[in-house]
């Protein structure tokens, strides 16, 4: 029995033994690119990494004049125009005369029957107060008139103007002698110069607008009452102001700049700007003329930016 013992304790002995020797490698084996490989690597330090340099295009900052105007629809209508009423209510039975007639005056324009179901009466007739030409006839024969609502109006088209309304935002730069310049569809090709001739004293309170009337100057017969004209209204002008091509102008959350070329790099400018006219806009703080700015390629810079100019535009402010 006693020797059975000391035969299984070196059994155990032995099976421990070479437990240990299988074990070992995996005991002391060290991790695959473990502190040896950590000491000896290392990416390119700051100063030695590539810098992105930005292609960009340039512009200068110009002095010039530049102005602000307001694009707004007009009609042509006569100087002087007097309306025409029916002194009583009734059916238009008869029309006498028509849109765009010469007539005399206390000519016969139309009759109007004041008949009522069950009675007769004698046609009440209605006559031009003036001579001139009838520049607007509201109703058809058979329509209901009434002495509030006039029937014609008639005019004199040897004297005529363009009438519009500006926004009452505006109305504080609206004065008499303003210059604007006029478009018609008849006249495609011609920008016919006028200047205000009338400011209204109140803003009409419904359409909160202000009416304005320009005269038509002598040697546009072409002009008839009812046309559509284009108006282009100068509100503001300024001279020898700086002014950069719009597009420049950069806006980041509640920033307005621009970028000044220095020594190829992009140098982060704030600006105040002032009138914006089509294609360009005064600065009126933070730049001065002569000034490299960047025109294209903005977008992507940051203030010190390295950047490489590929083209100057010429911005000469048009």
């Amino acid at each position: 029995m006693k020797s059975r013992k000391i035969i299984f304790s070196i059994f155990f002995a032995l099976l421990l033994a070479l437990g240990g020797i299988i074990a070992k490698p995996f005991l002391f084996k060290g991790k695959p690119g473990g502190a040896s490989a950590q000491a000896s690597g290392g990416g390119k330090s700051k100063s030695g990494e590539n810098e992105t340099v930005f292609s960009i295009i340039t512009a200068k900052a110009q002095t010039g004049s530049i102005y602000s105007y307001l694009i707004l629809p007009g009609n042509v209508e006569t100087v002087s125009s007097v309306e025409v009423f029916s002194d009583t209510e009734g059916i238009l039975a008869r029309v006498h005369a028509e849109l765009g007639q010469y007539v005399r005056a206390n000519q016969l324009l139309a009759e109007i029957d004041p008949s009522k179901p069950g009675t007769k009466y004698a046609m009440s007739p209605v006559r031009a107060k003036v001579a001139g030409t009838i520049t607007a006839f509201n109703f058809n024969q058979g329509s209901k008139i009434t002495p509030q609502v006039p029937i014609a109006s008639i005019g004199n088209l040897d004297a005529l103007r363009v009438v519009t309304a500006v926004p009452e935002a505006y109305s504080a730069h609206i004065k008499r002698g303003m210059a604007a310049e006029m478009e018609f569809e008849a006249w495609p090709n011609a920008s016919i110069p006028m200047k205000i001739d009338f400011v209204s004293p109140v803003v009409d309170a419904v359409s909160r607008s202000l009416t304005i009337k320009f005269n038509v100057p002598d040697g546009y017969e072409f002009m008839k009452p009812g046309m559509y004209a284009d108006i282009k209204l100068t509100t503001q002008k300024k001279d020898a102001v700086v002014k950069i091509p719009l597009d420049s102008l950069v806006r980041r959350m509640n920033e307005i700049f621009v970028y000044v070329v220095e020594d190829d790099t992009a140098v982060k400018r704030p600006v105040k700007p002032g009138i914006i006219q089509d294609i360009q806009v005064e600065i009126a703080e933070g730049l001065s003329t002569g000034e490299t700015i960047v025109y294209q390629g903005q977008n992507l810079l940051e203030d010190g930016s390295k950047v490489r100019i590929i083209k100057n535009e010429e911005f000469n402010g048009e």
